[in-house]
């Protein structure tokens, strides 16, 4: 059976991110902008494949929750079992 995931929904004055987008499992995740960093938030009940679309020509050691995740063009993948998301 597939990992499920639930996204969530965020009041409209709270900022959304303009620079990346993530999907969890494919399916879109909300991605806000916080004092900490960009946030993403869903739930999951096992392991999920998580995608980052990046700003165009923004190539880093990103690291995602203390995991390095792989680039691909302005693409990042990893796999995780978390359920947020916090850019550092």
């Amino acid at each position: 059976m597939a990992t499920q995931v639930k996204t969530y929904s965020y009041p409209r004055i709270m900022t959304r991110s303009s620079d990346f987008s993530i999907r969890a499992n494919g399916k879109e995740v909300a991605m806000l902008e916080t004092s900490a960093g960009p946030f993403a938030a869903f739930s999951c009940d096992g392991p999920v494949e998580i995608e980052i679309g990046l700003p165009a020509g923004f190539h880093e050691n990103l690291r995602i929750n203390g995991v390095k995740a792989t680039s691909g063009d302005d693409i990042y993948l990893f796999t995780t079992h978390a359920s947020g998301i916090l850019f550092r």
